[in-house]
């Protein structure tokens, strides 16, 4: 099964590392495979995702960063994609620690449809994430 996977961020460093990491992955055979979009602000995210619903091809994940000046932040954008597809699954990668996790509860409520976790993060804690997420999806 292939999965399809939006990143939203702003560093082409970041979208450079999860390529690889992608690429890794589908040279195994985990019986999936993943193909990856990309998009560096957070309204281009919110259009991406809703042209892949409106073409019945939605993404089985959207890797979202917070900060992503000068447009939405990850919050927003979250927030705005949640609003008509609630069943988005986000894994939520960060390296400023501006939202706590009670901040986050806060906002979103107790959900499993979005992982947070801190940057840099390790290539085998994205690839178990990717994994669990996308299986989720399956």
């Amino acid at each position: 099964m292939e999965h399809r996977i939006l990143m939203v961020d702003d560093s082409e460093e970041m979208h450079e590392l999860y390529k690889k990491i992608i690429e890794t992955m589908n040279a195994k055979n985990f019986g999936m495979q993943f193909k990856l979009d990309h998009c560096f602000q957070g309204e281009v995210g919110v259009l991406k995702v809703r042209e892949s619903y409106r073409n019945k091809e939605p993404y089985s994940l959207v890797i979202m960063d917070i900060r992503m000046p000068p447009g939405m932040d990850g919050i927003q954008t979250i927030k705005h994609i949640r609003e008509e597809y609630p069943q988005t699954e986000f894994i939520v990668c960060t390296a400023f620690q501006q939202y706590s996790w009670e901040d986050y509860l806060e906002i979103f409520g107790p959900t499993d449809k979005i992982l947070f976790i801190n940057k840099p993060y390790s290539k085998t804690t994205m690839k178990q994430l990717t994994l669990y997420v996308c299986s989720k999806a399956s």
